[in-house]
């Protein structure tokens, strides 16, 4: 009786291994699709993390921009205050203490 196991078992592993081999190739095809479609999402993910990075330092430059053009308007003022001060010109306080 163990040798009409053992026959029987000879001859159910090739079909087995028939199995075996085609559920295989089902993994490896669902891996692939699904790698695909992981890559896919990852892609659009980063295009909008790209996007949205762009728009930041857009916005940063921006605001760089308009702090550079402040600072410069201060500069611009700033002789000329400095200038008045000197020659006594600055308003009422300077001349008035000269009285």
């Amino acid at each position: 009786m163990a040798q009409a196991e053992r026959r029987r078992a000879q001859q159910e592993m090739p079909a087995n291994s028939a199995a075996a081999a085609e559920t295989a190739k089902k993994v490896v095809s669902a891996i692939a699709t699904g790698g695909d479609a992981w890559m896919e999402g990852h892609a659009e993910l980063l295009e909008q993390v790209d996007q949205m990075s762009q728009r930041w330092i857009q916005s940063q430059r921006e605001a760089i921009e308009v702090a550079r053009q402040s600072i410069a308007e201060m500069q611009r003022a700033r002789p000329r205050r400095h200038h008045a001060r000197a020659t006594g010109m600055a308003g009422g306080h300077m001349a008035a203490s000269r009285r």
